[in-house]
């Protein structure tokens, strides 16, 4: 199966993105991924690292690991959306999938 692209070149600058993974590799590698798309990354092993990053910062895309995705981290995540409504929240998963249902 061919990979489509969205965009070529995503603009990331002036975003902040909190990353919650606790595999190093991964975590490294979309850090810098991101960041070489001009995006500020802030990242986390788990919800109560992430908790302390949104306290201080103001986040503007949270992308959790689907294995940290608990009920700790979807409270974290409700909460913070009550505050700052714009946040996006994603789930990322080592699987692909053809289509992603919206919420």
């Amino acid at each position: 199966m061919q990979k489509k692209t969205i965009c070529n070149n995503p603009n990331l600058k002036g975003l902040s993105v909190l990353v919650i993974e606790d595999d190093p590799a991964s975590l490294n590698e979309i850090e810098n991924a991101l960041k070489d798309l001009g995006a500020r990354v802030y990242t986390a092993p788990d919800s109560g690292g992430a908790a302390g990053v949104l306290l201080r910062k103001h986040i503007h895309v949270i992308m959790a690991a689907l294995d940290l995705v608990n009920e700790q981290c979807i409270e974290m995540v409700k909460d913070y959306k009550t505050r700052y409504p714009e946040t996006l929240f994603y789930v990322l998963t080592g699987h692909e999938y053809d289509s992603v249902e919206p919420s």
